[in-house]
């Protein structure tokens, strides 16, 4: 499991990290980083041209699992019901970079969201 740029093993899964998984991870990686930076400048921006708190400031830490956790709820919602998690976005971009050697250079703020499923058109 990934959060932001800590890559958190189980003991006894740390013998099964490989170099896929390691790519895998570091998408994930740079997609809650994106996320996380997004939502701390907006907060920013709204702490500074509105009333809004600057308490507000400490909510962008778990912005990211929000976002993962909002996108697999609406994947749950829509059919097939038992691939809700390896259709968020988020997943398929690991997915499709994680077997990839010039991954970094296919990653920019926001490519998640071409992964974005389109079921209602059959595309996967």
């Amino acid at each position: 499991m990934t959060v932001l740029w800590w890559l958190i093993i189980r003991t006894e899964y740390k013998d099964r990290i490989t170099e896929i998984v390691e790519q895998h991870e570091t998408v994930h990686s740079y997609q809650q980083i994106t996320l996380f930076a997004t939502s701390f400048l907006v907060s920013i921006i709204l702490s500074l041209t509105t009333n809004v708190s600057w308490w507000w400031l400490l909510g962008t830490a778990i912005f990211p699992l929000l976002a993962y956790v909002i996108s697999w709820i609406i994947e749950i919602i829509l059919p097939p019901y038992n691939r809700a998690y390896k259709d968020i976005c988020f997943e398929g971009e690991a997915r499709s970079l994680e077997s990839d050697k010039d991954f970094r250079k296919k990653l920019f703020p926001f490519s998640f969201l071409k992964y974005i499923p389109n079921k209602k058109y059959g595309g996967r």
